[in-house]
C-alpha cells in the first residue's frame, strides 16, 4: 500500500515556469487528475486553485484520492492523502473563504460523502447521506422542467448548502446546511403527503431564493405556487408570497438579486393563450418586492420595444433563434446587464432525424435603473452544436437541459466589485474560410462603462483538453490536460482591459 506522504508527493511532479504564472503538473500513469478548480476570496478573485487525482487501489474496495492546493500564483501549498470506496468519485468542489467542501458520491452505495479541508490542512468527512437506489435512479432519468435534480452552493463566511430532488413516490427535496463559522448545521426535507417541486433562482449571503410548486396530485388537482427566501444560516423563511395563477400562469423565473432589502426576480413571460417552453415568450419580467412581502414594482420589457429591431440589425443568422440568458449583473451605476447566447434547433447532418442545438453569438442587454432597455451589444462567437436527443420537446426545453449540463459555450462571470468591472468567459470556435479552424477562450470584459472583448487563441491537440477558470482579477486561468503526455499545463493570461 503506498499511503506515505512522502512517496504521494513524489509522484506528482510540479515545474515551475517564469514568475511562477506557469506550470507544469506532471503525473505518472497510475494517478489520474478528475477534477479542478478555484477557490474565490470575498472580493471575488482568487486566492487559491485545487485539483483532485485519483491514485492508487490500496485494496478491493478501496482507493486513495489526494487534493493538491495552490495559491493565486500556482505555488504548491498543501497536499492532503485519504481513503476512499473504490466506486467513489468527487461531483463537485467549492469554496467559501474559509474552508474547501467537496461532495463525493459512492455508486454502489448511492451514498453522499461530505469533506471539508480548511486553511490550516485539517482535513475532516463530515457528512454522510444514503439516498438509495430508487431516488438514485429517478434523479438520473427526471425531467428537466422539474427543477435542479442536485445543487451544491458555498455561501461566503458561513458555510455550504446542498440540495436534492427527492422521494421515488412523491417528488419532493431535501436541503442540508454545514455550518463553516461556528453556526448551527441544519436540514430541510419536503412534506411526504404532497408533490413538492422547487427551482434553486440565487444563493448568496443574503438568502437562499427559490420557487416552490406544492401539489396534492402530480397531475391535475390544483396547486400552490410559491416565492421563498431563507436565512442560509438558520433555514428560517424570511420571505414568502404566494403568486396568482392566474396572473402568473404565463411566467417563468429565470433569476433573482437580492439588493438593499429589496428581492428582484427576473424571467421571461408569454401573451394571453401561450403555453411556456411551447411559444416564442413577448419579453422579460422584472418584479421587486420588499421583504414584508409588498410588491413595490413591476415592469415587463416587450422583445417589441426596441429589441426585436435592435436584434434583428445585429444577427445575421438564418433560422429561428433563441436567447439563453446565463446570468443577470448589476453595475455600480445601477444597470443591469442580461448576459445571453444565441441558438437555434436544427437536424444533425451526420444522424439523420437527430436534432441538437446550434449555439452562435452572445447578445448583453443593458437595462437602466427604471429597467428600460438602453442598448443591445452584440459579440460573434464561432458555432458549435451539441445533441439534445437526451430530452424532447422545443428548443427552449432543450436549452435548459443543456446549460445545466454545460453544453453551451458560457464558462463564468467574474464580478469586480470594486473596480466597477465583470468578465465573461465564452468558449469560441473561429471557422475562418481559407484558414485552419481555431479555437479561443473570448472573454467580454465591462470597464468604465464600456463594453470591449478579449481573446486568448490556443493551439489544437488532439489529446489535450482545455478548459478557463477564473483566476485572480483581471487574469484567466488557462487549464491544458494533456492525456497523452500525463501532465497539466497551467497558464495566468492577462486580460487586456483598457
Amino acid at each position: 500500500m503506498r499511503n506515505n506522504i512522502l512517496l504521494i508527493c513524489s509522484l506528482i511532479l510540479f515545474i515551475s515556469v517564469g514568475f511562477s504564472q506557469s506550470k507544469v503538473l506532471k503525473v505518472l500513469d497510475d494517478i489520474e487528475l478528475t477534477d479542478s478548480g478555484v477557490m474565490l476570496d470575498n472580493n471575488n478573485s482568487a486566492n487559491g486553485y485545487y485539483f483532485f487525482y485519483e491514485a492508487d487501489k490500496v485494496s478491493r474496495k478501496e482507493r486513495e484520492f489526494i487534493v493538491k492546493i495552490l495559491d493565486q500564483n500556482l505555488n504548491e501549498v498543501l497536499s492532503k492523502t485519504f481513503i476512499e470506496s473504490r466506486s467513489s468519485y468527487v461531483m463537485q468542489a467549492k469554496y467559501n473563504n474559509q474552508e474547501l467542501m467537496f461532495l463525493m458520491y459512492n455508486n454502489d452505495d448511492h451514498k453522499f460523502i461530505f469533506y471539508t479541508l480548511d486553511k490550516e490542512g485539517n482535513l475532516n468527512k463530515v457528512h454522510e447521506y444514503e439516498e438509495g437506489v430508487k431516488n438514485h435512479s429517478i434523479r438520473l432519468n427526471s425531467s428537466p422542467i422539474m427543477g435542479s435534480n442536485l445543487g451544491f452552493y458555498p455561501i461566503k463566511n458561513k458555510g455550504f448548502l446542498f440540495y436534492l430532488k427527492t422521494k421515488p413516490k412523491k417528488f419532493g427535496y431535501r436541503m442540508d446546511y454545514f455550518a463553516t463559522n461556528g453556526g448551527e448545521n441544519w436540514s430541510h426535507v419536503s412534506d411526504e403527503g404532497q408533490h413538492e417541486l422547487i427551482e434553486v433562482l440565487n444563493v448568496g449571503e443574503d438568502g437562499l431564493v427559490f420557487q416552490e410548486t406544492i401539489r396534492k396530485k402530480l397531475i391535475g388537482g390544483g396547486y400552490k405556487g410559491y416565492i421563498k427566501v431563507l436565512n442560509p444560516e438558520t433555514g428560517e423563511i424570511t420571505f414568502q408570497k404566494e403568486y396568482d395563477q392566474e396572473e402568473n400562469s404565463n411566467q417563468a423565473w429565470n433569476n433573482a438579486l437580492i439588493d438593499n432589502d429589496n428581492l428582484f426576480v427576473i424571467g421571461e413571460y408569454w401573451g394571453e393563450g401561450d403555453r411556456v417552453y411551447r411559444d416564442d415568450s413577448k419579453g422579460l419580467f422584472i418584479d421587486k418586492y420588499t421583504f414584508s412581502g409588498e410588491k413595490i414594482f413591476s415592469k415587463k420589457i416587450s422583445w417589441e420595444d426596441g429589441f426585436t429591431e435592435a436584434f434583428n440589425s445585429l444577427n445575421d443568422e438564418g433560422g429561428r433563434n433563441y436567447l439563453y440568458f446565463h446570468d443577470f449583473i448589476k453595475t455600480n451605476n445601477g444597470h443591469i446587464y442580461a448576459i445571453g447566447e444565441q441558438y437555434r434547433k436544427t437536424l444533425s447532418a451526420r444522424s439523420l432525424g437527430s436534432s441538437q442545438l446550434t449555439i452562435t453569438d452572445v447578445f448583453f442587454l443593458e437595462l437602466d435603473q427604471e429597467f428600460n432597455l438602453v442598448k443591445v451589444t452584440k459579440f460573434d462567437k464561432g458555432k458549435s452544436r451539441v445533441s439534445s436527443d437526451q430530452v424532447g420537446g422545443n428548443a427552449h426545453i432543450q436549452a435548459m437541459l443543456m446549460a445545466r449540463l454545460g453544453g453551451f459555450d458560457y464558462v463564468f462571470t467574474q464580478i469586480d466589485k470594486q473596480n466597477d468591472r465583470f468578465y465573461s468567459v465564452f468558449i469560441d470556435y473561429e471557422r475562418i474560410k481559407g484558414e485552419k479552424n481555431k479555437t479561443a477562450f473570448k472573454a467580454i470584459i465591462y470597464n468604465n462603462g464600456k463594453l470591449t472583448e478579449d481573446k486568448v487563441y490556443l493551439d489544437k491537440e488532439n489529446s489535450v483538453e482545455r478548459t478557463a477558470k477564473a483566476a485572480k482579477m483581471g487574469y484567466v486561468l488557462l487549464v491544458d490536460d494533456d492525456k497523452k503526455n500525463k501532465e497539466v499545463k497551467l497558464h495566468l493570461e492577462k486580460l487586456n482591459i483598457e
